[in-house]
């Protein structure tokens, strides 16, 4: 058994090394980007913004038609004929033309245009929102994935270091083994520890990739760009900082969130829209005017076809009311479904309230908890490294049995990653705080 392990040891360094080496040189070639320009990036690339873009052109065009419903309508026509008639002078071909020109608008609609005018403007209004909505969604979600590269990172080299721990422990086995002083079964537990730490590395070092993929995904970013993160330094100024007051956070989130302002902006959508169908109830009122001639080659030649043209030439305008009486409860049913969507929407607006207040609870709850325990863990972590230290030395000098030292080991590990966590938790909830309340996103030191 212990020869069998050497010989994986063996196997499993070679591949290490070659992925070490493919790994640097794949970072060498890497672009780094920021956290800054990863947001700018996003904000213009990402298929989510620029649809919502785009929904807001076409909302913009609805406003203009919206506006051009108030000015009169004008078209003009024309009719050509040939006809033939056998009794007219022993048959004979004849031409006609009429021409017209014609106007229409509506004067009076119960208020309808005015409605839609001001619907068409809100809803531009709304899609806005949607857009900064979308936006800040898209900022939390880049932040995230951001510092989980961050993170992925950190590990990869803590799982490094570690290694060098593993390698100097397999090596001081050995000799003590070689010596007599150990089993050669504890020189197997200890390359199998050897072993299962390899595998942590690189486990840790595909977490690396997978998170940077994510990154690279969430930015449209090409499949085979080269691309990695800026890893810049977070110091504990920037973990601890005093937390404002919750009720502050939420107060200011509610000014300042979009999904709010949108909600409250479709409410009141939805209320225009109740008045907009009892327009229906109202009589509408158009006003026409028209202006047209003709002409006959029949008569010709007593009378020119430029005199017939003036002759017929003749303008007409004409008002026209209609006053509804009974239209199939066309009007009722749309002021009745105006009503349920304008409580849809005030159901929808008490839910964003709600979710922003959970949100601002749960996000100041997981900022408190991380930075209790990024204090604690790094507590931990110092207790753990003396301890590692000493029950090392001690192991050296034959004092302490490789079971202690292996315990000592996954002990210092544990707590390594727990400070990690701990302080990455504690950055993302106290960066998704300023996201919430409309302040910049900042990881690591100016």
């Amino acid at each position: 058994m212990p020869y069998i392990c050497s010989m994986n040891c063996s196997k499993i360094k070679n591949i290490v090394c070659l992925a070490c080496m493919l790994a640097a040189t794949a970072q060498v070639c890497a672009e780094t980007w920021t956290l800054e320009k990863c947001l700018d990036h996003a904000r213009q690339q990402n298929l989510s913004i620029r649809q919502a873009t785009l929904g807001i052109e076409s909302a913009e065009e609805d406003l203009k038609q919206s506006k051009a419903a108030f000015a009169p309508s004008i078209s003009a026509s024309s009719t050509q004929a040939l006809s033939y008639s056998p009794l007219f002078r022993d048959g004979q071909f004849a031409y006609s033309a009429n021409y017209n020109v014609g106007m229409n608008m509506t004067l009076i609609d119960g208020g309808q245009m005015c409605y839609s005018k001001k619907m068409a403007a809100m809803t531009v209004e709304s899609k806005k929102l949607g857009l900064l909505s979308s936006q800040k969604e898209l900022e939390m979600n880049i932040l995230k994935l951001y510092l989980q590269v961050l993170y992925a990172h950190e590990a990869l080299q803590t799982s490094e270091h570690n290694m060098e721990l593993a390698e100097a422990d397999l090596e001081r086995t050995k000799l003590l083994h070689k010596a007599g002083k150990i089993s050669k079964s504890e020189l197997a537990q200890v390359e199998a520890q050897w072993s299962q730490d390899q595998y942590s590395l690189i486990a840790n070092r595909n977490a690396l990739r997978t998170s940077v993929m994510n990154l690279k995904h969430q930015l449209e970013l090409e499949i085979d760009r080269d691309f990695d993160v800026e890893t810049p330094d977070i110091s504990e100024l920037e973990i601890m900082v005093q937390l404002p007051d919750m009720m502050d956070v939420y107060n200011r989130s509610m000014e300042v969130m979009p999904q709010i302002k949108q909600a409250k902006m479709d409410l009141q959508t939805a209320e225009m829209n109740i008045k907009s169908a009892r327009s229906g109830w109202y009589p509408t009122v158009t006003l026409g005017a028209n202006i047209g001639g003709s002409y006959n080659t029949l008569r010709l030649p007593d009378e020119s076809l430029g005199d017939q043209f003036v002759g017929s030439l003749g303008p007409s305008v004409n008002l026209g009311i209609n006053i509804p009486i009974y239209n199939r409860r066309q009007t009722r049913t749309a002021v009745n479904k105006a009503k349920i969507a304008e409580e849809q929407s005030q159901i929808a607006y008490d839910q964003a309230v709600k979710n922003i207040a959970t949100y601002v609870e749960s996000l100041y709850i997981d900022t408190e908890s991380a930075q209790a325990n990024y204090v604690a863990a790094k507590q931990k972590l110092a207790s753990a490294e003396e301890s590692y230290r000493q029950i090392s030395e001690q192991h050296k000098a034959g004092m302490r049995n490789t079971v202690e030292l292996l315990t000592a080991r996954q002990t210092l590990i544990s707590a390594q990653d727990a400070l990690m966590r701990s302080r990455y938790e504690a950055v993302i909830s106290l960066q998704l705080l300023n996201v919430i309340q409309d302040y910049p996103i900042h990881v690591g030191a100016k």
